[in-house]
Formats: structure tokens, C-alpha cells, sequence
């Protein structure tokens, strides 16, 4: 039997924080939400999502979380949704050491104040539950890298390969009540990204991924997480900062700035109505012995960079359903690739989870690939 326990909480930003100027911010449009998901078989296992666009200390997030609900850090699940119009935990090369020091602090202390609150809800609400998985589509997303002249820009590209595909994921209690919903974007949330507004600065928004989550709840009266899936080449179909080819046949950008809020409401929108619209023909059925995680590391060099990196892949097991997480950047020609050749009935690959370590080098795609595919028949055979 499976038990699950939600909580939701908003990442509160303090005055002292816009008093910098850093990045530009002065206020706060919207405030980007953290979800928190206990699963609860044979062991506790903790589903972390953030509306942010990045962690400074993913380790120390993840054991703190581990601490609040009694389990082990190993199963503790950290995602972030690489929501573009949030703070950087990273500070721009000219900010001093000081001054990055204070606001890396500051970010860290206001997003694990939000995830502790969120955990300790989650915990104390725990209730058995039925799984349930469908598709929708949805057009959020489009392709991002053009190719001109032999050259590749990043820049809206209606002909390139995209993703519009909607993995949805439905919890349910025994009485047929939903509980929590779970949805995969192949778009990171950057409708707004780097656009000012009218006065020159910018406001912090959780974009269309907390739109979305907050349309969904009020909706369906249960809790709403969007995840991040492939996103290396994808990017919102309606952007605040628009890319368009001027009369010299060039790629310029024009920022809309403070109307991009409407392009966020309109998305939010065309994605909840999908979910709801996937929802009605899940159904949901009993979880089938204990939810399990899998691990494995794999060896890769990022784009841009010289030196390989080691990076730890986590897959999350419930019935035939496999979510996968990993802290490095893919394009969804790969996520297609793994998918098609999964085993399992259906299998769901994430973006920065448990860390953030660059998109994948191009001449490295294929081993990738075929280490997940071999990741997961293991998984298969195991099981």
C-alpha cells in the first residue's frame, strides 16, 4: 500500500533583498510555489519541486528536508523547474565576494524556509492513495535553436522538433478523490526570462509553471505540480522577449516587458485546461508492492566544458510507471529516443533534479542514451 501526504508553500521574498537592485528586481508580480510529496511503502521517499530557476546547495537543501521528515537524504528528490524569472542563486562575475556571499544566503535561507513548510504539511496529512497515468497535448512549448548560414542561434524555430506531449500523473484516495496531480512540460518557464518592464526593472514571477499550479488548484481543489522535463531546445511559444529577423536578415530581440504577464496568464491557462482535459480518462488502480529508487552514475562532459562530469541519475518506480531525474540538460529528440525504447509501460525523463550540471555535449548524446536505456532495462530486470 501506498500512502502520499502534500503540502504546498510560496517562496517569500524579504524588502532587503530588492534594496541591491541585484538582477535587476525590485518586487514581487507573483510568488513562485514549492511542492512537497511524501511517499510513504516500506520507506519514506520525499518529491521536492521548486518554481525557481536554480538551487546554490542542493546537498544541504535535501538533508535538511530529510531531517524535517525522519528519512534518509538518499530519498530525498529535488527538482527545480528552472523558472527564469526568479533570482539566481549565482551572482553576476562583477558582484564581490561579499555581496554574493549575503544573497546566496538569503536565497538559500527564504527557498528551504518555503520547502520546510511545505514538508512538514506533506507529512502530516499522509493518506493511501491509487496511482493513475495519461497523456495530453498541449502547445506550450516550441523548438528554440534555428540554424542560418551554417550558424546556430538560439531563437524560435516553428519548424524545428518539439515536444507537445503531456505525461500527466493522478493520485487518488480510496474514495475516488483526487489528491494530488503531476504534470511534465518539455518548456522551462521563461516566458518573461531577462524582460524589464516599463520602469527598467523587473518584478519576480513563478511564470506559467505556478500559474498553471495555481489555476489547477483552485480548479480541482488538490494539489497541482508542474515538472520539468527536456528543455535543452525548448522554450515558450509566447515570450516577453520577442526574437524576430530585421530587414538586414538578422536576429533581433524586442522586450515587450510588462505585457508578458498576459502571455503567461495565456498559457497557464491552455496547460491547465489540458491537464483537466488528460485527467478525464485516467484511471487510477492500486499500487502493486513498494515504490523503489534506483540510482545510477554515469560519466559525461557538458557543453562548453573541457573536463567530464560524474552525475547521479534517480529513478523513481511505481508500477510500470518509471520518473526519472537527472541533473543535467537534454534535448527532447533524446527524451523521445529513451522513452520510445523504455521497457516500461510508461517512463517520464526530468531535468535538473538533485543538481544542475549543464546541458549535455553533442558528440555525448548517443552514449547518454544508451546508458539510460541500459539504466532502465536493468531497472526491469530487477524488478
Amino acid at each position: 500500500m501506498l500512502k502520499i501526504g502534500v503540502g504546498k508553500a510560496g517562496i517569500l521574498y524579504p524588502q532587503d533583498f530588492f534594496s541591491s537592485g541585484q538582477e535587476g528586481f525590485s518586487g514581487v508580480h507573483d510568488t513562485p510555489l514549492v511542492h512537497v510529496t511524501v511517499l510513504e511503502s516500506d520507506r519514506r521517499i520525499v518529491f521536492a519541486v521548486c518554481d525557481i530557476v536554480d538551487i546554490d546547495d542542493w546537498h544541504d537543501i535535501r538533508q535538511k528536508i530529510a531531517n524535517t521528515v525522519n528519512c534518509s537524504v538518499e530519498n530525498v528528490i529535488l527538482h527545480v523547474n528552472q523558472v527564469f524569472s526568479t533570482p539566481s542563486c549565482s551572482c553576476p562575475k562583477e558582484t564581490s565576494e561579499r555581496q554574493e556571499d549575503a544573497k546566496s544566503t538569503l536565497l538559500h535561507r527564504v527557498v528551504l524556509s518555503a520547502l520546510l513548510m511545505a514538508a512538514l504539511e506533506a507529512q502530516a496529512n499522509l493518506v493511501p492513495v491509487k496511482i493513475g497515468i495519461g497523456y495530453g497535448v498541449c502547445r506550450v512549448g516550441v523548438n528554440c535553436v534555428l540554424k542560418r548560414n551554417r550558424e546556430f542561434f538560439r531563437a524560435t524555430n516553428e519548424s524545428g522538433e518539439t515536444e507537445h506531449l503531456l505525461p500527466v500523473i493522478r493520485f487518488e484516495n480510496d474514495a475516488g478523490e483526487l489528491i494530488s496531480v503531476l504534470f511534465t512540460v518539455s518548456s522551462a518557464a521563461g516566458v518573461l526570462e531577462n524582460a524589464f518592464s516599463y520602469e527598467g526593472n523587473r518584478l519576480i514571477s513563478g511564470d506559467m509553471a505556478s500559474g498553471s499550479e495555481r489555476l489547477l488548484e483552485e480548479q480541482l481543489c488538490a494539489n497541482a505540480v508542474y515538472l520539468l522535463g527536456a528543455s535543452a531546445d525548448q522554450w515558450p511559444t509566447l515570450r516577453a522577449e520577442w526574437d524576430y529577423i530585421d530587414g538586414e536578415k538578422k536576429i533581433e530581440q524586442s522586450d515587450i516587458q510588462k505585457r508578458g504577464f498576459l502571455f503567461i496568464e495565456l498559457l497557464s491557462r491552455r496547460l491547465a485546461r489540458s491537464v483537466v482535459q488528460a485527467m478525464d480518462f485516467i484511471s487510477c488502480e492500486e499500487v502493486r508492492g513498494a515504490v523503489r529508487l534506483h540510482r545510477r552514475k554515469i560519466i559525461f562532459p557538458a557543453c562548453g566544458q573541457q573536463q567530464v562530469s560524474e552525475a547521479e541519475i534517480i529513478a523513481l518506480k511505481i508500477n510500470e510507471l518509471v520518473l526519472i531525474g537527472c541533473p543535467v540538460r537534454f534535448c527532447v529528440k533524446t527524451s523521445k529516443k529513451i522513452r520510445m525504447n523504455s521497457p516500461f509501460q510508461h517512463t517520464i525523463l526530468l531535468e535538473c533534479t538533485n543538481g544542475h550540471q549543464g546541458k549535455i555535449a553533442s558528440n555525448h548524446v548517443k552514449t547518454f542514451e544508451n546508458e539510460m536505456i541500459e539504466f532502465l532495462n536493468d531497472i526491469k530486470r530487477g524488478s
